[in-house]
């Protein structure tokens, strides 16, 4: 299996799509994705789920970024409803970064194809992005601190 990666066309229409939305939108398309990854890389051993897999990692990977915004966004958003409905929010308002199934299940593969220099850049994408990495000071939060729309 060559693990290749999606055409720089197919990503930017994508990325271009993903856009369009808003940040609830992103969310929920990044968690569809994800149970995705998760679903076919199970029954792997089975027709073409595998491949499917590998294609919903590289579409998560493709607006990672914009997930990862999206969801500090959403946070965000919660802690602001929350007070403008119950009053001061309680609790520290810090979100703590995931991990991203799409990058691990990713990595993992690509280890097994024996492609470390694609597994290198990936996780050098995920580290700059934040995955996995500590937590964002809500009360510091002022709007969109890394999104930009560069494919």
């Amino acid at each position: 299996m060559m693990l290749q990666g999606l055409a720089p066309q197919k990503v930017a229409w994508f990325r271009d799509w993903v856009f369009k939305k808003n940040f609830l939108e992103v969310v929920d398309l990044h968690c569809q994705l994800t149970e995705a990854v998760r679903k076919h890389y199970r029954l792997r051993n089975h027709g073409n789920h595998l491949l499917i897999a590998v294609s919903a990692c590289e579409y998560l990977i493709s607006i990672s970024d914009i997930a990862m915004d999206a969801m500090i966004a959403k946070a965000h958003y919660k802690i602001y409803e929350y007070e403008q409905i119950i009053g001061q929010y309680p609790y520290p308002k810090k979100f703590y970064r995931p991990s991203h199934i799409g990058y691990d299940q990713l990595g993992v593969l690509l280890r097994r194809y024996k492609q470390p220099e694609r597994e290198k850049a990936l996780t050098n994408k995920m580290m700059s992005e934040g995955w996995r990495g500590g937590e964002v000071n809500l009360s510091e939060f002022n709007g969109r601190h890394f999104l930009h729309n560069n494919g």
